[in-house]
């Protein structure tokens, strides 16, 4: 147990009556009083406002009403550990509650706030109140003399009675906490306390901005901190003594005969490098207490004290004088307060530099903020602490990496693929690798990338020594020789991912990605590498994970598809699959059968297959991990291998007679084409039946309520039959409506409006979420400005422009608005500089000029692409019946045919 706060736990009760106005008092106060855990009642906060403190998690309970009123929050200490609870619904009272982990038992904070109007409900405090330790702080609009009040209301009374009848102590403070103006000072923050026998000291403090003055609580209890999130460097290292060390620790490379000696060497390899670590390592410094907000200066600090003061003489004579100077110190202690904040961050913007990783730092601040996982809940059940929520979403994923293994049929078709003597793999001896094969594909690795297990950083990799990588590649070589990817390497640390727009507390709303160890990954590059001249199978409409293929390829191509059947007067059907889980459902089963086919090298192939069995994993969040579970079925997401294993699992997917197939990893469509409608409706659903029927096969799921449809067509039609999946129907997309396919919103006509104004809207967000970077009084560097620009909004708003670059002229103007804007922020323009000189002066090209010039870099580059140059994707068109619609058609320059051929043309 990591037991922290030798003082006492320091606790704020304090209705706020308007909390958004009041931040800045509000963060110097918990500063300077080291508040551990505050509750606010009255925060006036909605739902869709964000409000943080530095330091600090805030758990609310917002009232659902048109304006803003009432609202509850507890604010605690992030270094805390602790998790939010569920509460039961209550009929009047407003509560939130958190789990507080201490050195003796769990205690359950509760802030809680009952509006003044509104009679205390008979079933609300038990709600509120079990056998667990307790405390509620709050607001309940409660007087009783009992507890120091001038007078007893209605609600004291029932609240003097519940507490009774429960067995919870009702803790004042020592004196008032309530003084408005017109009324007479008297107690409303109070606290209940219920099976938890602690010595606590109430103090009322005159201070904050509201007409209730906040009660400081502290608790003689000792709280647990969050541990650290572990990792092998947390100081700073001096590289050569790690390699000096290394050396000396790593004994010499042997042969390995058996599985046994693997994992012995593994381990050996492992401990090696973190001893060598823990020896480079600079000595720990003792750490300063950490500042969560800018040093508050003296002549603030004196104010705030002037001020204090007026309020207390104020709460004493009540002199209209003394309040109107109250009213005064009040606002200057704010705009002082806000103004040293606002000066602060521009400093901080100021020293951002674009050549060192200050801005990138700066904007994930602002665009990747970290979000907790609430509690979940699963049917009834109810997962509160994080290793509740770690063992709920492994049993979710558990379930998701299996197939139902009950269909005979299916395992006897693949028995007897794999039993054709044809197919059985070539005995080959290995083809080794080198300890200067693995310096390359180490020096290839991203710095940044989170570690697995093993905790080794790909950092670390990098600066291991010639005889580190020896050892390395007489270790890498003896798995490929025996067959054998270790058993702790396919152990993978799983983060749930929040899966945008979907209910937050469901563990299905989370998708899983795989953190593995660097060394696994590594092997996985070797064994790629000997793989990849075996992956010719893969289809030619296949463009995902593949060499210079990319979204943008295959979305031309189907916008070929589309055009051509405009010029010849036939209607384009679509028809866009989800498929469910397909990388976590990839039946381990029919993958080998279909490895087998590959004829891969003995040594390859036995590898392989012991790389897709018997898969352990972990789920994490924070620093709580859950028990270990096995992956029965998928391919690991974030693995190396995983995305050419699924390519391998399709490859054999049908393609029907009449219909033509694009597939970028699991996204799929299927086109079909005719001059009468219904004939190309009736092929569609053929083809359709013919793909259900292989999927079914191979255990992958299509989900007709997530598939789409869609015609593209210059034709009127109405009425048009529907298409069905395993006997579920599928709905037409609407003809002034836009399916989403790889990003890109395909409309009827192709005429790229719908796709433009919802990248406009994107990129209009993205500045706005930027604002406190590039605003007109900004400080940030203008090349830094530029910077953000071109790395994320442009491609933003650009996604996939060589496939509409010929858009009309007045869309591509919108989108050139966008970037005016933003360049007279950048360049604190005045209103009369003309846009072109905005331009000039931080050489960035107009946005058609730029646009123009990825399509002609696209389209030069397109002999490198296998599948471009099968279904010859960027050919121009000939002899064109309407108006030209393609990129390739009307920016490139007209061909002489005079001087060219046909086959120069193809070629």
């Amino acid at each position: 147990m990591n037991i922290i706060n030798i003082k006492d736990i320091i606790l704020v009760n304090w209705n706020a009556n308007g909390l958004k106005s009041k931040r800045s008092t509000l963060v110097e106060f918990l500063s300077r009083h080291k508040i551990d855990i505050a509750s606010i009642t009255e925060t006036h906060l909605k739902d869709s406002e964000t409000f943080k403190i530095p330091g600090y998690e805030i758990y609310r309970n917002d009232r659902k009403h048109t304006h803003s009123s009432g609202g509850v929050a507890i604010l605690i200490k992030k270094n805390l550990k602790h998790n939010p609870i569920i509460l039961p619904p209550t009929i009047q009272m407003e509560a939130v509650a958190i789990n507080l982990v201490t050195d003796k038992h769990d205690l359950r904070v509760i802030s809680s706030y009952n509006p003044p109007n509104k009679k205390i409900q008979n079933s609300d405090l038990p709600k509120l109140f079990n056998n667990t330790p307790t405390i509620l702080l709050g607001d309940l609009n409660s007087k009783n003399t009992i507890w120091g009040c001038k007078k007893t209301n209605p609600n004291g009374h029932k609240l003097y009675e519940y507490t009774s009848d429960l067995n919870i102590l009702v803790s004042p403070p020592p004196g008032p906490t309530f003084y408005r103006t017109g009324a007479t000072p008297d107690i409303l923050d109070i606290m209940l306390i219920s099976n938890f026998p602690t010595n606590l000291y109430h103090k009322v403090l005159n201070e904050l901005d509201s007409d209730h003055v906040p009660v400081l609580t502290s608790l003689k209890i000792q709280a647990e901190a969050n541990p650290p999130i572990q990792k092998l460097i947390n100081r700073p290292i001096k590289w050569e003594i790690f390699k000096e060390n290394i050396d000396k620790i790593l004994k010499p490379c042997r042969k390995y005969t058996n599985t046994n000696d693997i994992n012995s060497s593994i381990i050996h390899l492992t401990e090696s490098i973190k001893s060598a670590i823990d020896l480079a390592l600079a000595p720990p410094k003792n750490k300063k207490p950490h500042m969560n907000s800018t040093p508050i200066p003296s002549h603030i600090q004196n104010i705030i004290k002037e001020k204090h003061k007026a309020r207390r003489i104020w709460q004493k004579h009540r002199s209209p004088a003394v309040k109107k100077r109250l009213n005064q110190l009040t606002r200057r202690v704010k705009w002082e307060l806000d103004n040293l904040r606002y000066n602060s961050y521009k400093e901080y913007v100021s020293n951002i530099n674009p050549n060192d990783s200050s801005l990138w730092i700066a904007t994930k601040r602002i665009t990747k903020q970290r979000e907790t996982i609430p509690s979940l809940k699963n049917g009834l059940a109810k997962y509160e602490t994080n290793t509740e929520k770690c063992e709920i979403f492994a049993q979710h994923f558990e379930s998701c990496f299996t197939t139902d293994e009950n269909h005979t049929n299916q395992i006897e078709v693949v028995n007897h693929e794999q039993s054709n003597p044809d197919d059985q793999p070539l005995v080959n001896p290995i083809n080794p690798c080198t300890p200067n094969e693995i310096h390359q594909i180490i020096n290839k690795l991203a710095n940044k990338k989170s570690p697995g297990h093993d905790l080794i950083t790909n950092k670390i990799l990098k600066n291991l020594t010639s005889k580190s990588l020896s050892y390395i590649a007489s270790l890498m070589n003896s798995t490929m020789r025996l067959g054998y990817f270790p058993d702790t390497w396919k152990i993978a640390i799983i983060i749930p991912i929040h899966k945008p727009g979907k209910q937050k507390s469901s563990p299905k709303s989370y998708r899983p990605i795989s953190l593995l160890p660097t060394l696994s990954k590594l092997l996985e590059r070797i064994l790629l590498y000997r793989i990849k001249p075996f992956l010719k199978i893969i289809p030619l409409h296949q463009f995902g994970f593949k060499s210079f293929h990319s979204t943008t390829h295959q979305l031309q191509r189907i916008s070929e598809i589309i055009v051509n059947g405009y010029e010849n007067k036939k209607f384009t059907t679509t028809a866009f699959l989800d498929i469910s889980q397909a990388f976590d459902k990839v039946w381990h089963h029919g993958l080998i059968s279909k490895i087998k086919t590959l004829k891969l090298p003995t040594y390859l192939n036995n590898t392989l297959l012991s790389f897709i069995t018997n898969r352990n994993f972990h789920v994490r969040i924070g620093t709580d991990i859950s028990q270990i579970h096995r992956a029965k079925a998928g391919v690991p997401q974030g693995s190396v291998l995983g995305p050419s294993l699924f390519n391998i699992y399709c490859h054999d997917i049908p393609t029907p007679q009449h219909c033509q197939l694009a597939m970028f990893a699991d996204d799929t469509a299927i086109i079909t084409q005719n001059q009468d409608l219904e004939s190309s409706i009736r092929d569609l659903q053929s083809s359709l039946d013919e793909l259900s029927l292989w999927f079914s096969k191979w255990k992958l799921t299509l989900n007709p309520t997530k598939s789409e449809a869609k015609i593209f067509t210059l034709r009127k039609y109405i009425n048009p039959t529907l298409l069905q999946i395993n006997n579920q129907a599928i709905n037409w997309n609407s003809k002034d409506d836009s399916v989403k396919y790889l990003g890109l919103h395909l409309d009827e006509k192709l005429n790229w409006k719908i796709h433009i104004n919802k990248k406009l809207n994107q990129g209009y967000t993205r500045l706005r979420i930027l604002y406190p970077l590039l605003n007109h009084s900004s400080t940030l560097q203008m090349k830094c400005s530029l910077l953000l620009y071109t790395a994320i909004i442009r491609p933003l708003v650009t996604y996939a422009c060589p496939v509409w670059a010929a858009a009309s002229k007045t869309k591509i103007k919108k989108l050139q608005t966008l970037q005016n804007k933003f360049l007279r922020i950048a360049l604190k323009a005045p209103w009369f500089m003309r846009n072109k000189q905005l331009h000039n002066d931080t050489g960035l090209p107009q946005l058609n000029t730029w646009i123009t010039q990825q399509f002609k870099k696209f389209h030069e580059n397109l002999h490198k692409v296998d599948g471009a140059r099968h279904y010859k994707i960027g050919k121009r068109s000939a002899n064109l019946r309407l108006k030209p619609r393609l990129p390739q058609d009307i920016l490139l320059e007209p061909i002489d045919n005079t001087s060219t051929s046909d086959s120069d043309l193809d070629s």
